[in-house]
Formats: C-alpha cells, sequence, structure tokens
C-alpha cells in the first residue's frame, strides 16, 4: 500500500514538473513574440 502510494506521489511530482517546464517554455515564446512585435 505504501509503495503504491509512493509510485502515485512520484508520478504527480513528474506531472508537475512537465507542467512547469511547458508553462515556461510558453512565457519563453510569449516574451519572444512581444520583441518580434515591437521590434
Amino acid at each position: 500500500m505504501y509503495y503504491m502510494s509512493t509510485i502515485k506521489f512520484e508520478n504527480l511530482n513528474n506531472l508537475f514538473y512537465t507542467l512547469n517546464d511547458y508553462s515556461f517554455t510558453l512565457r519563453g515564446y510569449i516574451v519572444v513574440y512581444c520583441i518580434i512585435i515591437v521590434v
């Protein structure tokens, strides 16, 4: 039981990091877009 919950927690952690990475990349693209529009 403990082992299963640990695996679930790990997956949740990985998902969080992936979402964080994705949002960071998205933000980067938006910044680049704004710079291109301004220039």
